[in-house]
Parts: C-alpha cells; sequence; structure tokens
C-alpha cells in the first residue's frame, strides 16, 4: 500500500514537473525569438536581443554567428 502511495506521487510530481517545463519552454518561445535570443536592458528608447545561430559552410564546419538586433519602442 505505501509503495504504491509513493509511486503514485513519484509519478503525479515528476508529470507535474514535465508540464512546468513545458509551459516555461513554450512561454520563453512566446515571441518567436527562440532560445538562443537574449534581451538585453532598453537603453535610449530602444529594445535589444542579442542573437546567435550557428551558420554551416559548404566543408560542413559550423561557428556561430551573434549580430544585436534594435527596435525603436518610442513608435
Amino acid at each position: 500500500m505505501l509503495s504504491t502511495l509513493c509511486r503514485r506521487r513519484f509519478i503525479y510530481n515528476l508529470m507535474l514537473m514535465m508540464a512546468l517545463l513545458l509551459f516555461l519552454s513554450l512561454l520563453r518561445e512566446a515571441d518567436g525569438r527562440g532560445l538562443d535570443t537574449v534581451r538585453l536592458p532598453d537603453r535610449n528608447g530602444k529594445r535589444c536581443y542579442w542573437n546567435c545561430s550557428d551558420e554551416c559552410d559548404d566543408w560542413g564546419v559550423c561557428a556561430p554567428k551573434c549580430s544585436t538586433d534594435c527596435f525603436d519602442l518610442t513608435g
């Protein structure tokens, strides 16, 4: 009886943690920018993001390429 209760509690907690991780990952990608994007602090009326992605050449050698994209908040 006790082992069944512990097993059910463990499975319930595991499912709850998986649901929380899924929710957080969806929340992170809600703005469509993905996980390789970091939002920088707003400065001078602009919101900036630091984006990194892997770019591969014809020989299959890949290296990260990073850029900063800024958007004007003043409209």
